[in-house]
């Protein structure tokens, strides 16, 4: 086959999937582009460098050179999407400036994987690990039965086991305030609404959300919706707060900047690497999937991806410190003031027909 032909072939796709993220749809078939950035701009790579080789070696490449521009802009793109999730970027999330056992919150944050069963392992990293709070998703009643020993360590907790992959659990060893399940766009998808009270007495937002997510038949209005829903109440709230779970979008998506910039979250993981939680089966194609989110009223002093446990999904753990309650959360542009509220309201309505048909 002629390698011009292959080349042009190639480049036109990884120019057509880097552009088409760009129309902000909630269509499942765009919206699941966002995930494979680094491999899309690896592949990039690997392209221009076939290409060069070809052409060092006086190849006829008629089609593909015309391509080569409109190629290394799609890599410039892809690049400058994950650019701030590695090390040369700068923290988004400000190390800790004390260092006080009463003020830290540790947390562990695992997709179980409905059907697993080596819930043991688990147990283990939990032992090993020792998080003040622990956010399950996917969890069934089987795993509510399997993680009842817990219950012996963490004097407080709030469980929605559900047998549709959605069952969500939270085990803390901190008082629960004013804690709901809520059900916040879809009647079948609960996230759960708590305040903790620290053991130096202060109280800090959490929320653990688990929303659906892209795939064939299946769009993410709804995801987006619920997510900026749990931001809108971030910012009106004006409180310290931390966001834990499978968000099931990766970090650098249109969506969850969104998310971030509305509600003021800041993310750890960027000036610091990928984290990479999903597929845990497949190295190549992993993405940050599972996120733990904070104010800047909360400072950073640890994030780490633990082993995997059988799950299709790497647990992930992170140390944070409550640091000031005063601090105001960030003014948000009424451009993106405006973009929530379109999305919050195409999501609610998506739902609501859904719950017609």
């Amino acid at each position: 086959m002629d390698p011009d032909l292959i080349l042009t072939v190639c480049g036109l796709f990884i120019i057509i999937v880097t552009v088409l993220p760009f129309c902000r749809e909630g269509m499942w078939w765009v919206r699941i582009l966002d995930f494979p950035c680094a491999q899309f701009a690896f592949l990039g790579v690997m392209i221009l460098i076939t290409w060069l080789v070809l052409y060092l070696q006086e190849h006829s490449l008629f089609y593909s050179t015309a391509m080569i521009p409109f190629l290394v802009g799609s890599l410039l793109i892809q690049g400058y999407r994950i650019y701030p999730y590695t090390i040369f970027s700068h923290k988004e999330s400000t190390p800790c400036r004390e260092d006080d056992p009463e003020r830290t919150i540790s947390i562990l944050s695992a997709n179980v994987l409905m059907d697993n069963r080596n819930s043991h392992q688990l147990m283990q990293f939990i032992e090993m690990s020792d998080p003040d709070l622990i956010l399950l998703t996917e969890a069934n009643h089987w795993w509510e039965q399997a993680m009842k020993p817990l219950e012996t360590r963490y004097d407080y907790t709030i469980k929605q086991p559900l047998e549709n992959t959605y069952g969500i659990l939270l085990y803390s060893r901190f008082l629960l305030i004013d804690s709901e399940i809520k059900f916040l766009v879809e009647d079948d998808v609960p996230s759960i609404h708590t305040t903790l009270r620290i053991f130096s007495g202060e109280t800090v937002d959490f929320y653990g959300l688990h929303p659906r997510p892209p795939r064939i038949g299946q769009d993410v209005h709804e995801r987006d919706a619920e997510l900026l829903i749990v931001g809108r109440r971030i910012k009106e709230r004006q409180r310290p707060a931390i966001v834990a779970g499978d968000l099931n979008d990766v970090a650098w998506s249109h969506s969850t900047r969104l998310f971030l910039r509305q509600s003021g979250l800041v993310d750890p993981r960027i000036g610091r690497g990928f984290f990479n939680t999903f597929p845990a089966h497949f190295p190549f194609l992993r993405f940050p999937m599972d996120h733990i989110f904070h104010t800047k009223h909360i400072g950073f002093k640890r994030l780490q991806i633990l082993e995997a446990f059988g799950s299709d999904h790497y647990p992930i753990f992170a140390v944070l410190s409550f640091e000031d309650h005063s601090t105001p959360l960030p003014n948000t542009e009424k451009k993106v003031r405006n973009e929530a509220k379109e999305k919050i309201e195409e999501g609610l309505e998506h739902a609501h027909n859904k719950s017609l048909t």
